[in-house]
């Protein structure tokens, strides 16, 4: 079985890592402690939504 990987996918998927890895290391990016929650609820919201396909169409 193949599967045909377009630039949005991959696009989604580097954001997810990248989202994920300042969650994970924020003192690696210099990410500001006030910022860091927000960060965080926003990663686990956007893997949401690429998990569950809203931009696959």
């Amino acid at each position: 079985m193949k599967t045909k990987l377009s630039l949005s996918t991959l696009a989604g998927v580097f954001s997810a890592i990248g989202l994920i890895a300042a969650s994970v290391a924020p003192n690696t990016l210099h990410i500001p402690a006030p910022m860091r929650p927000w960060i965080f609820m926003f990663t686990v919201a956007w893997t949401l939504l690429l998990a569950s396909g809203v931009f696959s169409s």
